[in-house]
């Protein structure tokens, strides 16, 4: 879809579906869609049935933010029964999906789903899930001064400073894709 330039809206309005349906395609709530539906999207997107169900489409674990510190430390295994969302993004062992919550709006709509892909590598201006001393996960956005990461918090405004990341903080990962709910 973003090759092709379009969003699922206008996904939906050229295979003649409502949106309901490409969102839920799309965040895996749909397990096993019509293959019609499927024959449909590739038509459009020009590629083939075989590519769009291919192993190029991930699913990743739902986690509730609780459980992210397990998850990561391997307590929570990746193939355990738990809902799944469906990423067009490359994975990484670990890679996770969590819904937003009020304290990240306006960026993030409250209980939109969060790809989240651990990496060491950060560039700037992304989101990032991190810990404070191995304490409850939250978000900052990573600012990059030259080979020092600084952060903030996604409410804070561009006159506001960003702080140090310390040494006692972990980056579990980063957002990697935002599916923003109705």
């Amino acid at each position: 879809m973003r090759r092709a330039g379009i969003n699922d809206a206008e996904l939906a309005r050229q295979i003649a579906v409502p949106q309901g349906t490409i969102s839920r395609i799309l965040s895996g709530e749909t397990k096993d869609p019509r293959i019609s539906t499927i024959r449909a999207i590739a038509q459009v997107l020009g590629t083939t049935i075989d590519h769009l169900v291919s192993d190029a489409i991930m699913a990743v674990p739902l986690l509730e933010w609780d459980e992210i510190q397990d998850f990561m430390a391997g307590r929570i295994e990746e193939a355990a029964e738990r809902e799944r969302v469906l990423t067009g993004m490359p994975t990484v062992p670990r890679s996770f999906a969590v819904r937003s919550t009020p304290s990240m709006e306006p960026r993030y709509r409250n209980g939109s789903i969060l790809i989240v892909r651990p990496t060491e590598h950060y560039r700037d201006f992304q989101v990032a899930i991190l810990a404070f001393d191995q304490g409850e996960p939250v978000v900052r956005r990573i600012i990059k001064d030259g080979s020092h990461l600084l952060l903030k918090r996604l409410s804070d405004t561009a006159d506001m400073p960003a702080m140090p990341l310390p040494e006692s903080a972990s980056v579990i990962g980063i957002v990697t894709e935002a599916r923003f709910t109705e």
